[in-house]
């Protein structure tokens, strides 16, 4: 539907356009009519697509009209209306554009005529530019598909490689600043509890929310940055010419964090590398490796949350211990069977290990449990080949968020071996007695 601005002095006439145009509503909608040009010099800010004018008005006539909106709306098709012809009128209205000429009184018959005419041409320009969106779309989606391949691969290299770096230029990725820093955002809770719609609900107001959020705190020409997607967690280059503040970054980040969490229901962080000089030693592997790094610090501050490599760092030494006795108390329940006296001490280590003094000596402690509980198994073939095998197990660990998943781990965990024990000592009981 195209909308319509009538403008003519005389209210006879503005009735008569408004009832015909009427009886072709299913096309055309009259936005506002104008008993003079000067007020119709306004009409801008509704973005009329036609323009229907009489010639001869008070203050502003119909071609001085005309004029004036082709500055600020060029796509603007425009029918003038008069009650005599003058050649030098058409005249003038043909060097403007003007698609349509009607004489008073106007007839239904020519006013559609004017109005299809007008509508053809219309709709082809509609597909054309609609068309160009389309190619201009594919473009940008087929950019953005070689710019995340791009970033993915930056990320796995310690230095970029002369034709790499051309290749980055070829594809717009700018890394000509001074100062960088990699942040990888993670979900807090594990995969199977975010649902594919929050996923996808947070790739898609990311991007728009991190460039809200540098404007409104006026970084926008202090700070670039690049988004890229890897599976489903998204990261982000951090690009600047002068050195990036950290309170500055945990402010806008801490709000973009914020926001997700509203909007998406769901909780985010966003792990944090060093600031480092952008030159041609820079590791983007280690920066990003220090990135996911500075994650695991959920463990002992909590979710929702912007951490930065150099807290863990420079932070204090953390490094708790656990008594060795601790470990081989959980070994020892396991093997007479005390299944709950087991999981109530390992859920004792599990708390105690998310105190800030343990952040260094965290996934050292849960390696050390992982090994005792193992060692309560009396047959660990038996282990490996009825849930899964060694490494398989240790990555399942390791790729844990949350403390309550990581307890329920060891739980199903426990619960195996203590099974696998029994089985063994009910076979090796029922081995004795047929040998007597």
């Amino acid at each position: 539907m195209y909308k319509v601005v009538i403008v003519d002095d005389e209210q006879s006439v503005r009735e008569r356009l408004i009832s015909l145009i009427n009886r072709m509503k299913d096309d055309y909608e009259i936005i506002a009519t104008y008993e003079n040009g000067y007020d119709a010099l306004f009409c801008s800010s509704l973005n009329p697509d036609i323009l229907i004018t009489d010639i001869k008005m008070p203050y502003v006539d119909g071609i001085e009209l005309i004029k004036q909106l082709k500055l600020s709306l060029p796509l603007l098709k425009s029918v003038i209306i008069s009650g005599f012809d003058s050649f030098t009128y058409a005249q003038k209205a043909i060097s403007l554009g003007v698609v349509g000429y009607l004489t008073k009184p106007i007839s239904f018959q020519d006013l559609k005529e004017t109005l299809d005419a007008i509508k053809k041409s219309l709709d082809s320009q509609f597909t054309i530019n609609n068309n160009n969106k389309k190619l201009q779309n594919r473009a940008d989606t087929a950019l953005k598909l070689l710019q995340n391949n791009d970033l993915n691969r930056l990320i796995t290299l310690k230095n970029i490689p002369d034709d790499f770096l051309s290749k980055l230029k070829i594809d717009e990725i700018n890394l000509d600043y001074r100062f960088i820093m990699i942040g990888s955002f993670d979900f807090d809770d594990e995969a199977e509890e975010v649902t594919f719609s929050q996923t996808e609900l947070v790739s898609l107001y990311l991007d728009n929310l991190i460039n809200d959020e540098l404007k409104i705190n006026h970084f926008e020409d202090k700070i670039s940055y690049k988004l890229f997607e890897k599976e489903i967690e998204s990261n982000i280059l951090l690009l600047s010419n002068s050195p990036m503040v950290k309170e500055d970054i945990q402010n806008i980040f801490t709000a973009i964090l914020a926001k997700i969490k509203k909007i998406c229901s769901v909780s985010i962080s966003i792990g944090f590398s060093e600031m480092s000089l952008l030159n041609k030693e820079i590791s983007f592997r280690r920066l990003y490796r220090h990135a996911k790094r500075s994650l695991e610090y959920r463990q002992v501050v909590g979710k929702n949350m912007v951490l930065f490599f150099d807290d863990i760092d420079k932070g204090a030494p953390g490094t708790g211990k656990i008594d060795e006795n601790e470990y081989k108390d959980i070994s020892y329940e396991i093997l007479y069977g005390k299944i709950n006296n087991a999981l109530s001490k390992v859920e004792k280590i599990l708390q105690t290990i998310t105190r800030e003094n343990f952040q260094n000596t965290y996934y050292y402690v849960l390696n050390n449990l992982l090994d005792y509980v193992l060692k309560s198994c009396v047959s660990l073939p038996t282990l490996y080949q009825e849930t899964h095998a060694h490494k398989d197990i240790v990555n399942n660990l390791f790729s844990l968020k949350t403390n309550e998943s990581i307890l329920e781990f060891f739980k199903e965990l426990i619960l195996d071996i203590d099974e696998i024990n029994k089985n063994l000592i009910t076979l090796v009981k029922h081995n004795l007695l047929n040998i007597r």
